[in-house]
């Protein structure tokens, strides 16, 4: 069963992940919301700028928390105005359409194309239409360790509710040029 505001909550972490910063300020980031009951834009767009922007810096996102802040406000807000508080509205909207559904994500404010890319790949287990997907960090590499050079390969690697996770760790090996330690590991 997903968690209350899966959707909404997957946002986030999307716009929280394709920030600058530590995966770790995330990681601190979305408990911090969890924790504090902020998992709908309502509760979200409800809180002070201040409030927000304090979560985020002691989460770890330093000089980045004031504009983070306001990019999760505006993305609130734009749920709460356009589409009934819930990113669920959009995916209605889509009719099942990826590329509808991904060009209404980007017109959100603050979610560019890398969040978009994110959203979609944690996505896909709950919003079946979006199997498979692999962000393009993902397939980079995915490619250079031999694992596949689309999504529907990739996914041949793994049972279907592995492959969000598996593109995702496979897209912060990208991101942090990640490739020697893993190599090491293997081979050890």
């Amino acid at each position: 069963m997903p968690e209350e505001g899966s959707a909404f909550l997957g946002l986030c972490a999307a716009m929280l992940r394709t920030t600058p910063g530590a995966p770790s300020s995330a990681l601190r980031a979305m408990e911090a919301l969890r924790l504090r009951g902020w998992r709908s834009a309502g509760a979200l767009g409800a809180q002070p700028a201040g409030s927000l922007e304090s979560l985020l810096r002691e989460a770890g996102y330093k000089g980045h928390a004031a504009p983070l802040s306001r990019r999760l406000h505006a993305m609130a807000a734009h749920l709460a105005e356009r589409w009934e508080g819930t990113p669920d509205a959009l995916r209605l909207a889509a009719g099942g359409q990826v590329a509808a559904l991904r060009r209404l994500l980007r017109k959100m404010p603050g979610l560019g194309k890398a969040a978009v890319d994110s959203f979609c790949q944690d996505m896909q287990l709950l919003w079946t239409e979006l199997y498979p997907f692999a962000e393009p960090r993902a397939l980079r590499a995915a490619r250079r360790l031999r694992l596949g050079g689309d999504a529907a390969a990739l996914a041949g690697n793994c049972p279907p509710e592995e492959l969000p996770r598996l593109a995702a760790a496979l897209a912060q090996i990208e991101r942090q040029d990640g490739y020697t330690l893993l190599t090491r590991r293997l081979s050890a």
